[in-house]
């Protein structure tokens, strides 16, 4: 299974790929970090993409 997660902000991101272990990084089109931690039973995409009142 894969859940994608979405923040506001970059530290955001950060702090939960921090929580999920290693993430690998990869350059999504418009310039947006999708970071991915597959080394778990449910894999994460984590992408901060602006949304939400701290954007």
């Amino acid at each position: 299974m894969r859940v994608l997660v979405v923040t506001a902000v970059a530290a955001e991101r950060d702090a939960v790929c921090a929580a999920a272990g290693t993430c690998e990084e990869a350059v999504l089109p418009g310039g947006y970090a999708l970071r991915r931690a597959s080394a778990r039973p449910v894999a994460l995409d984590v992408l901060a993409a602006g949304v939400g009142p701290a954007a």
